[in-house]
């Protein structure tokens, strides 16, 4: 079932931002995954430069919310729009709003190799989701 799969990945990448985990994200990718976090930049490469990435979270985001819809899925993963929001550290009034794209292939233990995601934000007024 490869839309499940995918689907579960997906819950755990949302589960280990929600909790600021940095260690549990890491443990989702390869040793030698390629993440594209942006369309112009170069990937990051390896498990290490993910996990560093997502060790800046708990530093720069708290009362993280996130949600996902799976738009389609592939024998190697899938494609989904996510959206999230979390309020900046240091506060600054406002909560961060997100909302994206990301295509990921996993391999054969369910671990991503490859992603790309495209994504924009914006700044609401504190408590003013949607």
């Amino acid at each position: 079932m490869p839309e499940q799969r995918f689907h579960d990945w997906m819950a755990a990448l949302g589960a280990a931002w929600e909790a600021r985990d940095p260690d549990a994200a890491a443990a989702l990718f390869t040793e030698d995954v390629r993440y594209h976090e942006n369309p112009f930049d170069e990937p990051m490469v390896g498990v290490e430069a993910v996990r560093a990435y997502w060790a800046e979270v708990p530093e720069r985001q708290r009362d993280v919310r996130f949600g996902f819809e799976v738009l389609a899925a592939t024998p190697k993963g899938g494609l989904a729009r996510w959206q999230t929001s979390y309020e900046p550290i240091p506060a600054n009034g406002t909560r961060r709003e997100l909302d994206g794209v990301v295509m990921v292939e996993l391999d054969g233990d369910g671990r991503c190799t490859l992603l790309r995601e495209w994504w924009h934000g914006r700044d609401l007024p504190h408590g003013g989701e949607g």
